[in-house]
């Protein structure tokens, strides 16, 4: 979901009248209908406008961030600990030692805990710290065992990919 604001330059008027606005939600509606996305509110005023858009296939590009915020929620704003609330203490929590220790890459158990909340590390029954003491790597070996419990050893065949031309005329 994406916020889009245009505003004017000193705040001066972006519309003249109101067939500036319906000649800007039809260039709009083109862009939607041309990028598969749907509008789901906007707002006209004088000097500025906003819409709330939706794409179907939001594939953002790689190492964006989806968020950002500004004003007193950025990253380094001075008054940002006053507005935030801090997390609560979770002595549970899978990556307590990444916050300490700040490594340049997560390991793949604080990974699957962030991305999909699944906790490798901890016991689902008592809480208790789990420790690994194997890993298999080896395919053959991988292949044998997920054939004897009866599951597919063979990943999915990727589908096609959906042409899109991005720069064909309006």
């Amino acid at each position: 979901m994406y916020h889009v604001t245009s505003r004017g330059d000193e705040r001066a008027p972006i519309f003249i009248d109101d067939e500036d606005q319906q000649g800007l939600l039809g260039v709009v509606a083109q862009a939607l209908s041309r990028f598969d996305a749907e509008a789901l509110s906007y707002c006209l005023m004088g000097n500025h406008s906003h819409f709330m858009l939706h794409t179907r296939q939001a594939v953002p590009r790689p190492r964006l961030h989806l968020i950002r915020f500004h004003g007193v929620l950025a990253p380094h704003a001075k008054l940002r600990a006053q507005i935030v609330p801090s997390a609560p203490l979770n002595a549970n929590q899978a990556c307590d030692h990444h916050a300490q220790t700040a490594p340049a890459r997560m390991s793949w158990a604080c990974l699957l805990k962030r991305v999909f909340d699944i906790d490798v590390e901890h016991c689902a029954n008592c809480g208790g710290r789990l420790k690994i003491i194997a890993a298999i790597v080896d395919p053959a070996v991988i292949t044998k065992i997920l054939t004897h419990l009866h599951l597919p050893a063979r990943a999915p065949p990727r589908s096609a990919a959906r042409r899109v031309d991005l720069f064909q005329a309006a």
